[in-house]
């Protein structure tokens, strides 16, 4: 199996700040699940920038639609 890394998909990966707002949106009743999605979301946006397949400046733009640092 390879770099799982370079086979990831989706809206972090992707740069797409706005599905991942909407997805935490719809996950607003649910901190739990909103905790987990926020997790992952930033693990694959580490993910994507280590592999160059995400760029700072929509890495940036994913970490505030989560709500961490920049």
């Amino acid at each position: 199996v390879g770099d799982a890394a370079a086979v990831l998909t989706g809206p972090a990966v992707r740069g797409d700040a706005g599905t991942v707002r909407g997805h935490l949106d719809a996950l607003r009743d649910d901190a739990a699940l909103r905790e987990v999605y926020r997790l992952l979301t930033e693990r694959a946006v580490a993910m994507g920038e280590r592999t160059g397949r995400l760029a700072p400046e929509p890495a940036a733009f994913i970490r505030r639609a989560l709500g961490g640092e920049i």
